[in-house]
This record gives C-alpha cells, sequence and structure tokens, in this order.
C-alpha cells in the first residue's frame, strides 16, 4: 500500500510543533507496517527537496501557493492507494478535485476562532469562508480528528457525523514515564507560545 500525505510542514521545519510531531509519529508507524509513506510539503527553504526522513519519503516544494499548485502532478506521479489531506493550517489541498481515490482529512481544529488579532480582518474572513467550504471540498472524505471539540466544529461546519472518527492522541512510553505519587497535588501544564492558544 502507498499512502499520500500533503501537510504544510514536516518533523525537520524549524517551525515544526505538535502537529509535524503526529504526522512524524504516525507516519513511521505505518512505515513500520510495510506502508509506503509519501509526505509532500512546503520547503521553507534552507532543507532538502527530497529526502527520506525515517522511512517516510519527503518531497518539499519551494513556497505555500506552488506546493498547492503540484497537488494534482504529486498525485499523479505517486500514484498512491490513499491521500491524506493534513488540516494543519486553514487552507485545504483540494485532492479531492484531482483524483478518484480515498481521500481522508487530518483535521485538527478551526481557524476561524483563532484568527482575531493574529490576521488582518480581510484574511481572517477569506480564511473563515474557505473553512465553510470543507463540506463542499470533502464532500466524500472521511475526517479523522483528536478532540470533542474539533468534532464539534466539523458537525457544525455541516459534515456528517458518521463521516468523523476520533482518534485521541497517545504518548510515547518510552520516552515519558508516569512518575512517583507525592502527598501534595501537582500540576505541570505546557501550553503554545502564541496568544490564541493561552
Amino acid at each position: 500500500m502507498k499512502v499520500l500525505w500533503f501537510a504544510h510542514r514536516d518533523i525537520k521545519n524549524p517551525k515544526a510543533g505538535g502537529a509535524e510531531r503526529t504526522i512524524y509519529e504516525v507516519a513511521t508507524r505505518l512505515y513500520k507496517l510495510g506502508i509506503e509513506i509519501h509526505l509532500v510539503t512546503v520547503n521553507p527553504g534552507n532543507l532538502l527537496d527530497y529526502e527520506n526522513v525515517d522511512g517516510i519519503i519527503t518531497h518539499r516544494i519551494k513556497g505555500n501557493i506552488k506546493t498547492h499548485l503540484y497537488v494534482g502532478k504529486m498525485i499523479k506521479k505517486i500514484n498512491p492507494d490513499v491521500i491524506i489531506d493534513d488540516m494543519g493550517h486553514a487552507v485545504p489541498w483540494f485532492s479531492p478535485w484531482f483524483t478518484d481515490k480515498k481521500v481522508i482529512v487530518f483535521f485538527r481544529h478551526l481557524h476561524a476562532r483563532s484568527l482575531p488579532g493574529q490576521v488582518n480582518f480581510f484574511l481572517a474572513k477569506m480564511i473563515t469562508f474557505i473553512e465553510k467550504l470543507y463540506p463542499f471540498i470533502y464532500k466524500n472524505s472521511i475526517f479523522v480528528t483528536e478532540s470533542d471539540t474539533s468534532e464539534i466544529d466539523l458537525i457544525n461546519l455541516g459534515i456528517n457525523k458518521n463521516r468523523i472518527v476520533r482518534i485521541p492522541p497517545g504518548v510515547d512510553l518510552d520516552l515519558f514515564h508516569r512518575g512517583k505519587k507525592t502527598d501534595n497535588v501537582q500540576l505541570v501544564y505546557f501550553g503554545g507560545l502564541r496568544k490564541y492558544k493561552r
């Protein structure tokens, strides 16, 4: 089986974060199961255009717009069995418009809620409008998401609940171990550095 995964960043991108970690963890596990993984992503300018990253065949294209324009070309070139459109950013990949292959949408969250104060008014309105098109663009696709909130957002957009699969993120137990219990309640919080993630 061959999977083609479209995402805005990969694990080596200097701005990589939680979304890219999830892509990396899932893709490397699929690779270990014998699945051929191709990741098409944006090259920030300082990375190789083509690289095998722990089994993930990574194709980097310079520029956001150019990467989106290459979707059809990359689908034809790689000829995958399954396509994953990663929605780490609001702009969709439109893969279903270029193929009759199965397309799965990895949906993170609605960006409309987090846009005020992050981008200008016009861009915020445009992104909000684009997000409302998801049910049309991905009318036959399955949506995979990680949280109840994102599932509710998808339903409110008009995605039928039976096309939504919620898979909570896991914890790598090789890296993280359960700590010893203490007499006092302790809480550690790690939050995003962006205002909308606080």
